[in-house]
C-alpha cells in the first residue's frame, strides 16, 4: 500500500505516551500530575473557568479533563487545547453543557518537545531527558535534497 509506514518513524517530537509507566512509555507518574476541582464559570461546552487553578499557563495544555459530576460524568476525558489563568479550553466540546459546580479531574499534558522532558517545565520537575523519544537533531529531508555549492 502506498503511504504505509514500515518500521520505525523518526521525528523531532517524542513518540512515547506521556504519563505511561509501561515499557516504552515516558515513565512520568500520573498521580502527582493530576488535580481535581470544580468549575466556577462556564462559557461554552468547550471553555470553562476554575478559580482553584493557579498553575502556570500551558501546564494542562495537551492534557485531559474528565468530569466526575454533572451531565458529563462518566463520559470519556477530552483533550485540553489550552490552559491559562484558570481558563480551560478543550479541542472539542463536551456532549452536554457543563455547569458551574461540576467536579473534574485534570491531567497535565505534554507537547512532546525535548524542552518538556528537561529539568523544569511549567512548575514540574521532570528531568526525564533520558526517556525522551524524539530525534530533534536529525536533519530534515530538505537538507539532503539541496544541490551542493562545490566548485570544479
Amino acid at each position: 500500500m502506498l503511504g504505509q509506514t514500515i518500521g520505525e518513524t523518526f521525528t523531532a517530537s517524542c513518540q512515547k505516551t506521556f504519563l505511561s509507566q509501561t515499557y516504552g512509555g515516558c515513565m512520568v507518574p500520573v498521580g502527582p500530575n493530576t488535580v481535581t476541582g470544580t468549575l466556577t464559570t462556564v462559557t461554552s461546552a468547550s471553555v470553562f473557568y476554575s478559580s482553584a487553578r493557579s498553575e502556570a499557563a500551558d501546564t494542562f495544555g495537551a492534557g485531559t479533563i474528565q468530569f466526575t459530576s454533572g451531565p458529563n460524568a462518566g463520559l470519556k476525558a477530552l483533550a485540553v487545547k489550552s490552559f491559562a489563568a484558570g481558563v480551560i479550553t478543550t479541542l472539542e466540546p463536551f456532549y452536554y453543557l457543563p455547569v458551574a459546580g461540576n467536579a473534574y479531574t485534570l491531567t497535565r499534558g505534554c507537547r512532546k518537545r525535548m524542552a518538556d522532558c528537561q529539568a523544569r517545565w511549567n512548575g514540574a520537575t521532570f528531568n526525564n531527558i533520558a526517556n525522551f523519544g524524539g530525534f530533534p537533531y536529525i536533519p530534515a529531508g530538505s537538507v539532503y535534497a539541496t544541490v551542493g555549492q562545490g566548485g570544479g
